[in-house]
């Protein structure tokens, strides 16, 4: 019943507890363990859609690198392709040693003489 008229639509964007958004960029946190930090290896970086992408992990990898997961971001809202995925490396540091994991860390620790060590 009423005159014609323009209609307007907000839309806002619930934010979502694993994946930050910044325009068609995604970020996620994966944690790591620490030995994968170390020495390199395959780890799964979760998407939006529930699926799971195998990144490989370099040696020596510093905690909270950014790793580019090109086009695997948002769908571009005008026109072809998507933003990107960034993963960031979070170290997962054990909680819980075996007497040999601690003895280990122990030699570690003497080799690279490390001061806070007795």
């Amino acid at each position: 019943g009423g005159p014609r008229g323009d209609l307007y639509l907000v839309i806002s964007v619930k934010p979502d507890p694993q994946f930050e958004r910044k325009a068609d960029d995604l970020y996620v946190d994966m944690d790591v363990d620490l030995v994968t930090m170390m020495l390199g290896g395959e780890v799964a970086v979760p998407t939006p859609d529930g699926r799971k992408l195998m990144l490989t992990i370099p040696a020596e990898t510093q905690n909270r690198r950014l790793f580019r997961l090109a086009g695997k971001g948002m769908p571009h809202l005008r026109g072809e392709g998507s933003g990107n995925l960034y993963a960031r490396a979070q170290v997962r540091l054990p909680t819980q040693l075996s007497d040999e994991e601690r003895s280990l860390f122990e030699k570690l620790a003497r080799n690279r003489h490390v001061e806070s060590y007795p």
